[in-house]
Formats: C-alpha cells, structure tokens, sequence
C-alpha cells in the first residue's frame, strides 16, 4: 500500500513540476492581441453591472490567452496596466 501511495505522489508531483515548466515557457502576448480580446470580452460581459463584472472580463482575456498559449494575467491591475503602458508607448 505504501508503495502505491508513494508512486501515485511522485506521479501527481511530477505532472505539477512539468506544467510549471511549461507555463514558465509561455511568450507573452501583444498589445494587439490583448486589447482585441479585452474589447471582445468587454463586450460579452460589460452590460452586467454587478461587483464580479471586472473579474469576469479578466477571467474571458485569461481564458483566451492561455488557449491560445500565452502567458495569462494573475490580476485585474495587471491587465488594465499592460493595456495602459502600452496604449502610452504607441502615442
């Protein structure tokens, strides 16, 4: 039994280690691709009007990034930061 417990640790342990790998692995993404998709989820969600709104815009970019395998935003602040210093560098 132990053996068993000890080969589903390693096994579950392993798997964990090898996706932060990838993860660390992944290109970021372009303003243009970022803003596009900002403004796509805008639109699906920015009519509701309630206090998870901002957290499920986030969640719709992050969501499409990490399919498309690009590094994903950890916070609303981040997001809207990159869109910021980008936007400012263009100008």
């Amino acid at each position: 039994m132990r053996i068993k417990a000890l080969v589903l640790s390693i096994w579950v342990s392993s798997g964990v280690f090898a996706t932060q790998i990838e993860v660390d692995r992944l290109s970021s993404p372009t303003i243009e691709r970022v803003t596009a998709v900002h403004e796509y989820c805008l639109e699906q969600h920015g009519y509701q009007n309630d206090a998870n709104t901002k957290n499920m815009i986030t969640q719709c970019v992050n969501v499409d990034l990490s399919v498309s395998a690009y590094r994903t935003f950890k916070t609303r602040a981040g997001l809207t930061s990159f869109i910021s210093h980008n936007a400012e560098s263009e100008i």
